[in-house]
């Protein structure tokens, strides 16, 4: 999993092994400015939605607009091919 440039590792568990890397780009997803104790940092609030069909794997960003409403954008399925 990566948020911008950031990775965040990724940790097996069970006999569950990683597929795939979800890629999604946040320009439509509000990221307000919160100061916490050690400064000023930024939080995204936003949720991968993945759509299983019956022969491909789709997925999207959810997030909830300023006004209530949940948007969605796509997102990218970049497959491990270390399988």
């Amino acid at each position: 999993t990566s948020i911008g440039e950031q990775n965040i590792p990724f940790k097996t568990v069970g006999n569950f092994h990683k597929l795939c890397t979800i890629k999604a780009n946040l320009a439509g997803v509000p990221i307000p400015r919160c100061i916490g104790p050690n400064g000023l940092y930024y939080q995204v609030k936003a949720d991968i939605v993945l759509l299983f069909g019956i022969t491909e794997l789709k997925a999207q960003i959810a997030w909830v607009a300023q006004n209530g409403v949940e948007k969605r954008g796509d997102a990218q399925i970049i497959y491990d091919t270390d399988i």
